[in-house]
């Protein structure tokens, strides 16, 4: 199974700044970490990275 990722994207910009390059920051919740990105394309390679995607292994569930 495919866990989910929860992630909070608090985008800044400043008056008279090219609206072309955000900055801001990325909070992974799970892991209780803040990632700085500037730009559109480092925000990007923040929210695809390959090692979020976690598989579990397969098998019995849990009895609730």
């Amino acid at each position: 199974m495919l866990r989910g990722e929860t992630y909070v994207v608090r985008i800044y910009r400043r008056e008279g700044e090219a609206e072309k390059s955000p900055k801001g920051v990325v909070e992974i919740v799970r892991q209780r970490k803040y990632v700085p990105f500037n730009g559109f394309e480092a925000l990007r390679a923040i929210l695809t990275k390959s090692s979020h995607g976690v598989r579990k292994k397969a098998g019995k569930q849990p009895v609730k």
